[in-house]
């Protein structure tokens, strides 16, 4: 799976289009959903989890850098850490962009190759979306997703001891529950554009 690459794959490029405005960290954190059973929401200050700003957030999508997340529009974000009584963890990213195409586009781009030694399954409760699972590098078992949700891009990874398949069952309720937020948050508040410009994936030609 690749951000960049040759001249047949898609990647980011800039064009100018209406960019919406940066929110601040706070609004962000109010859209980010808390910890669902059996799990349990870790503090920032414990976590080091909270607002993430453009640089950092690479860490959020897989096999992206921080200039690719800027070409297509990452503004700001928010990070939340749950953690599970059977040593099993929930990291969970919501980035805010300048438009919607940011988010589509690392939603597509996830989707595209599952990495070495894991595989493709459906998102519980998403239409349309896949979750990575398998092994992790320390041996343990882990479920992640990216999708798009408007101008918000969502990472979710579950991962601890126990069977992959309970990870990925918890990884669709989670996601379930965070993108029915931003949906509801985007539906009931319009966000006039801003005069500054933005920029929007580039698609294969043909």
């Amino acid at each position: 799976r690749s951000c960049g690459g040759g001249g047949t794959a898609s990647g980011p490029t800039s064009t100018t289009i209406p960019a919406l405005p940066v929110p601040d960290g706070p609004a962000i954190a109010a859209l980010v959903v808390d910890a669902i059973a059996p799990f349990r929401t870790v503090p920032d200050a414990e976590a080091g989890s909270g607002v993430v700003e453009p640089g950092p957030a690479s860490a959020a999508i897989p096999d992206t850098t921080p200039d690719q997340l800027d070409a297509l529009g990452f503004q700001r974000g928010w990070s939340r850490v749950f953690v599970g009584p059977d040593g099993s963890s929930v990291l969970l990213f919501v980035l805010a962009f300048a438009g919607p195409n940011g988010p589509r586009y690392l939603q597509e781009q996830f989707a595209s190759e599952p990495r070495p030694g894991r595989q493709f399954r459906p998102v519980p409760g998403v239409p349309g979306a896949v979750a990575e699972v398998g092994p992790t590098p320390k041996g343990n078992q882990a479920a992640s997703t990216v999708l798009a949700a408007g101008r918000y891009a969502v990472s979710v990874t579950v991962g601890g001891p126990g069977a992959a398949e309970s990870y990925r069952a918890a990884l669709g309720r989670i996601a379930t529950r965070q993108i029915a937020a931003l949906t509801r948050a985007q539906s009931s508040v319009p966000t006039e554009p801003s005069s500054t410009s933005s920029t929007q994936p580039r698609t294969s030609a043909g």
